[in-house]
């Protein structure tokens, strides 16, 4: 990681502007070459620079990621509260029922009825030999 001072405002902006010129030169200069070498070289252009400024626009963004990152608030512990007291406090009474109580009390079984319709009785198939029967008058 480098320790150098950054840049000025002035002096960035005025970069900016010369790259731009420059740029806006050559583009004009390649405009009678076909579209895919101007995209070669602006890829070729692109990949230079990635490669030159690279380490410099990391430091950068995790300076920047660093001073837009907020603390992690501290963790909250809540106190540990008498449930009767709270109860108390509160106005409401806690209702429980006895397991003796109950253990004596047999469950209700009703009976469902029967949803939908009644289902058709199965066809009553004969068990005799089976003979072709001729439709057709001539």
């Amino acid at each position: 990681m480098s320790d150098h001072a950054p840049s000025p405002w002035w002096a960035v902006l005025l970069a900016e502007l010369t790259a731009a010129g420059i740029g806006g030169h050559a583009i004009e200069s390649l405009s009678h070459l076909p579209g895919w070498v101007g995209g070669l070289i602006g890829g070729a252009v692109v990949g230079v620079t990635l490669r030159l400024f690279g380490p410099t626009l990391d430091v950068l963004g995790n300076r920047i990621r660093h001073s837009l990152t907020p603390p992690a608030p501290a963790p909250v512990v809540a106190p540990a509260a008498d449930l009767q007291s709270t109860l108390a406090d509160s106005g409401l009474v806690m209702v429980e029922t006895s397991a003796e109580r109950a253990a004596g009390i047999e469950p209700v079984i009703v009976e469902q009825p029967q949803l939908g319709r009644r289902r058709r009785p199965a066809p009553v198939i004969a068990d005799e030999p089976m003979q072709q029967v001729e439709t057709r008058n001539e």
